[in-house]
């Protein structure tokens, strides 16, 4: 049998309804990466409106992957999206600002 690993984060719908939050069933996937560990999944809005992400290195132990050191890769990062206007296909876009957009060498989430 095979085990597959992941970390993300999930979007579920809310509303208020009677003083209380009700949650709906049916979470979408925003972003998703393969993790045995370290997973990361710190998030928070940013004051210009971005969701910011840490995806961990996704190793169960001192990164012996080494994906810290790799540019190609959403492990180890912090990911800047923009979720308010998602690309065609996708829960998110890639702001056009961030430092790595059109670089080759980095994956332009960072």
């Amino acid at each position: 049998m095979l085990w597959a690993f992941f970390s993300g984060v999930l979007a579920f719908g809310a509303a208020l309804s009677f003083g209380a939050v009700v949650f709906f069933a049916g979470a979408k996937p925003i972003i998703e990466w393969d993790s045995d560990g370290h997973n990361g999944c710190a998030v928070c809005f940013g004051g210009d409106g971005m969701m910011y992400v840490t995806t961990g290195d996704g190793t169960s132990d001192s990164d012996t992957n080494l994906t810290g050191q790799r540019t190609d890769l959403i492990l180890a990062k912090v990911l800047r999206i923009d979720v308010d206007k998602p690309a065609e296909g996708k829960a998110y876009s890639v702001p056009k600002d961030n430092p790595f957009v059109g670089n080759k060498d980095f994956v332009p989430e960072t």
